[in-house]
């Protein structure tokens, strides 16, 4: 959804379509733009049966040249986990949040398999991500700008 602000006129009558139009204007900018990705997960054959983490959902900013993350802590309630035994737990993850700037987004590091496939508005090339201390994230990254889903490859 994106805002069309209303030009007001001396004596217009103010009905609650435009009062609505308002409302939804204010939580879309709340929300950074009002819109969340929602992302499929899915696994080949040939995983083992052993609880693993398959990766994460962060988010990053963009500075000096590279993305950077928005909190280093891979144990914080910041980060999603993708946990699962021979595939995911979870068929979809929660819903993303998506901001309208291009100096903020949505990843998902890669911890288990060989590769992914993705589908949608998922990259299907890695990004380095850092830490804010300087060093890489040693996983593979995919930015996320919008709905797909994510094949984990063994």
């Amino acid at each position: 959804m994106s805002y069309s602000p209303h030009t007001w006129v001396n004596n217009e009558t103010i009905t609650y379509q435009k009062l609505n139009n308002i409302e939804e204007g204010i939580q879309e900018a709340a929300l950074g733009g009002g819109e969340n990705a929602v992302v499929a997960l899915s696994a080949t054959a040939g995983f083992n049966s052993g609880t693993k983490t398959w990766g994460y959902i962060v988010f990053a900013a963009y500075n000096n040249g590279h993305w950077t993350l928005i909190n280093d802590d891979y144990s914080s309630y910041n980060f999603v986990h993708i946990y699962g035994w021979a595939a995911p737990a979870y068929s979809y993850l929660p819903p993303i949040p998506m901001v309208n700037d291009d100096n903020y987004s949505a990843f998902l590091i890669q911890t288990v398999g060989s590769s992914i496939n993705t589908t949608g508005d998922i990259s299907s090339i890695p990004t380095t991500l850092y830490f804010s201390y300087g060093s890489y994230v040693p996983y593979d990254a995919y930015q996320i700008t919008g709905s797909g889903s994510v094949e984990f490859v063994y």
